[in-house]
Formats: C-alpha cells, sequence, structure tokens
C-alpha cells in the first residue's frame, strides 16, 4: 500500500468512527460512572469486535472482489451509496437530548464483553467495515502485506476515536445533552460523510 492510499483510508476510517453511536455512548456512560481510566476496557472491547468485523471483510468478501472486478465496481459504489446516506441521515434527522445514566462500578472484563457485543450486534459498524474496508484491498498486490497496514491502522484510529470520547466523557455528556449542540455536531460528521463518500467515488486502489 503506498501512502496515498493509506492516507485515503485514514481520512475515511476516522469519518466512519467518529459518528456518536452505540459504542461513542456506551463509553460516555462509563467514563461518567466508572472513571476514565476504566472505561478504556470498553475500547478494547470495540477493539476485538473490529477484530472480528475485518477477519470477516478483509479475508472473506474482499477475497470475491479481487476475483471479480465488476464485483469490486458493485460493492464500492455501494459504500459510496452507504457513506452518502449515512450522511443525509444525519443531516436530516431530529437529535434529541441524550440521557446518560448513572451506573454502579463494573468488573474492567465486564466492560469489555459489553462493549463487544454491542459493537458486534451494531448493524451500521458491520456494514461499514463491508462496504469500506475491501475498497482498499490492492488485486495486484498480496493480501497479507496490505492487512499487516490496514488493520493496526483501523484500530488504532478506533482506539484514538473512542479514547477520545472516554476523556471527555463528562464534557460530552453536557455538552451533547443539548439538542441544538447535538444537531450541530451531526450536521459536522455528516459533512464529513459526504466529502468520504466523494472521495471513496473518486478512490481506486488500482489506479493509485
Amino acid at each position: 500500500m503506498n501512502i496515498e492510499s493509506w492516507v485515503v483510508f485514514c481520512a475515511i476510517w476516522t469519518a466512519a468512527s467518529l459518528p456518536f453511536g452505540p459504542n461513542a455512548a456506551n463509553c460516555v456512560v462509563i467514563s461518567l460512572s466508572n472513571g476514565f481510566a476504566r472505561s478504556l476496557w470498553c475500547v478494547a472491547g470495540i477493539a476485538a469486535a473490529g477484530l472480528c468485523h475485518m477477519a470477516a471483510a478483509g479475508l472473506g468478501l474482499s477475497t470475491l472482489l479481487l476475483a471479480n472486478a465488476a464485483l469490486f465496481q458493485v460493492v464500492k459504489w455501494l459504500g459510496v451509496a452507504y457513506l452518502a446516506w449515512l450522511a443525509l441521515g444525519l443531516l436530516r434527522t431530529k437529535a434529541p437530548p441524550i440521557k446518560l445514566p448513572r451506573q454502579a462500578r463494573t468488573a474492567p472484563l465486564v466492560l469489555a464483553r459489553r462493549a463487544f457485543l454491542i459493537s458486534m450486534s451494531n448493524p451500521k459498524a458491520i456494514l461499514v467495515y463491508l462496504a469500506v474496508f475491501p475498497q482498499f484491498i490492492d488485486a495486484g498486490a498480496p493480501l497479507a502485506p496490505q492487512l499487516v497496514v490496514l488493520v493496526p491502522t483501523s484500530l488504532a484510529i478506533g482506539a484514538l476515536v473512542y479514547g477520545g470520547y472516554c476523556a471527555l466523557g463528562r464534557v460530552v455528556g453536557r455538552l451533547l445533552a443539548s439538542a441544538k449542540r447535538r444537531r450541530r455536531f451531526q450536521q459536522g460528521i455528516g459533512g464529513f460523510y459526504l466529502f468520504s463518500a466523494a472521495g471513496l467515488a473518486w478512490f481506486d486502489p488500482r489506479r493509485a
């Protein structure tokens, strides 16, 4: 994978990780109730789920994509459409206030398991991995070296994003408790999604 492909992947993967969804909400709640240090176990659980998603997307679907150029284009444009659909959903949907309940302190492994299950059962997370991850597999290069770059990069981006939600848990909880502020947050992320959809439509790992 060349540097251009890697930079585009980082930008799009960051866009996929930023929206305030079930994983982020769980990180905020646990940070509020259990503290920052313990909330990092949620990040570990999300990373474990990410490895499962990438194993399915990178080793399963991508194998078919590498063997079939037409199927590659179909999945690519499904990915573009999905990112655009997410953007429109964020731009159009009204954002109600977030309720952040207090919880008793929970064992670290329980927190990791809960975060893992939330991520594994989140259909948006599954679709992001299936729609975006295989796009950056180069048919003309061996698969293993590409995964050696893509997997750690995606995990690092996820850890930074969700670690950020944990670190800013108390602040984010107050900030997004207002429907108006959450609406602005969604509009910003929605615009980022539209930008990412355009980037994915233009990008072709075989051309880079």
